[in-house]
């Protein structure tokens, strides 16, 4: 599946085609263990990206307009 990468003078987005997530991103960016390794679900990544950019002041969004996923990194919000 292709993705769009846009980066700007104050931000880079990523967008791909796909389903809108069912939780907000708090949900997401949150630690998760699973003991079940071949259940679906997310992990670690979403959560160690959110502390890196809250250790530099970045921030982290997320919208889906037109049956894409977009997540944006605001590096001056």
């Amino acid at each position: 599946m292709p993705i769009e990468i846009i980066a700007r003078e104050k931000s880079i987005t990523v967008s791909s085609v796909g389903d809108q997530l069912k939780k907000g991103l708090e949900y997401y960016t949150r630690p998760f263990v699973r003991g079940d390794r071949s259940k679906s679900g997310h992990g670690l990544g979403l959560n160690i990206v959110q502390k890196v950019l809250k250790k530099y002041g970045y921030t982290l969004k997320y919208d889906h307009i037109d049956g894409k996923n977009s997540f944006t990194v605001e590096f001056f919000a």
